[in-house]
């Protein structure tokens, strides 16, 4: 077996045992929740209902940065069936 094939047994092997020994480190079980199906005091809601939030973002951000705005206006468009307005300023 060569080393490539070799590493990435192991690291799949270190997986599984992490995932069947210590599931809540493997799923995040146990954590704080940050999503809430209702509107909370203190919380930001991104959509409710048929209201959906405008998202805003820098024409001149980081290319990531405008990158990833795009791909939460696609999750809460797959999420809600609505899509939210971008606004470049």
């Amino acid at each position: 077996m060569n080393r490539t094939k070799k590493n990435g047994f192991v690291v799949l092997v270190a997986g599984i045992i992490t995932t069947i020994f210590y599931p809540g480190v493997a799923w995040a079980i146990g954590q704080a929740g940050y999503v809430e199906r209702s509107p909370q005091k203190d919380g930001f809601v991104l959509a409710h209902k048929d209201n959906v939030a405008v998202l805003y973002v820098d024409v001149k951000d980081h290319t990531g940065v405008i990158r990833a705005v795009k791909d939460l206006q696609a999750d809460i468009a797959r999420v809600t069936s609505l899509t939210p307005e971008v606004v470049h300023n």
